[in-house]
């Protein structure tokens, strides 16, 4: 959805948080209710959902293909290190 430069509504959990700046490019919304909210309110305003998936673009450039390998790279390091321990 990032890629498609559009906004994003979800829970609050898994990498999510990680990815989705509430407010900036989705919404991260506890509840289905919340969630119906956030859905509603980007239905009647066309102006939000450009906004946020402009910034849903811009975020999803910075999970390229290199930020994906440092990240592997860097866990791998990581359970290495502690298998050493």
């Amino acid at each position: 959805m990032l890629a498609a430069g559009l906004p994003i509504v979800a829970q609050p959990k898994g990498s999510l948080p990680e990815i989705v700046v509430s407010g900036r490019n989705g919404f991260l919304a506890v509840g289905e209710n919340a969630a119906a909210e956030r859905l509603q309110q980007l239905i009647l305003s066309p102006d939000l959902r450009r906004r946020m998936g402009a910034a849903s673009l811009r975020r999803a450039r910075a999970f390229d293909r290199a930020h994906f390998s440092r990240r592997v790279r860097a866990l791998v390091d990581h359970m290495t290190a502690t298998a050493k321990a």
